[in-house]
């Protein structure tokens, strides 16, 4: 009887796990100011690893923070003031570069965009 419970529960429960493929350039707002922020939209072309090494940023995850209309959001720190947000985004926080004049310069962007693909 045990048995057949399981089948019928791993059979009729929708596990899925979805995949989110990036479609283009990945893009990052760039936000200057205190209380009114002025952003420009910038290229994210590599990101730097626990190694401090450069790498291509992935074209697949598999966890976003918004999908809407073909276009995936993840947001990379937390943005409200206070000091403990400001250790959780200095301790967990990723280094995005954007290309420059064929120079990877640091950019400090507070989520990235791209189009993409549910799958």
């Amino acid at each position: 009887m045990k048995r057949v419970l399981l089948c019928i529960v791993l059979t009729s429960s929708p596990i899925t796990f979805a995949d989110y493929y990036v479609i283009g350039q990945i893009t990052g707002p760039v936000c200057r100011g205190i209380g009114i922020e002025l952003c420009e939209t910038h290229n994210v072309d590599a990101v730097e690893g626990k190694d401090g090494k450069l790498f291509a940023v992935n074209n697949r995850f598999n966890k976003v923070d918004e999908y809407r209309n073909g276009k995936c959001w993840i947001k990379t720190k937390v943005k409200s003031f206070g000091l403990f947000n400001f250790a959780a985004n200095a301790a967990v926080a990723h280094q995005f570069y954007e290309k420059q004049g064929g120079e990877l310069k640091k950019i400090d962007v507070d989520s990235i965009s791209f189009k993409c693909v549910e799958r």
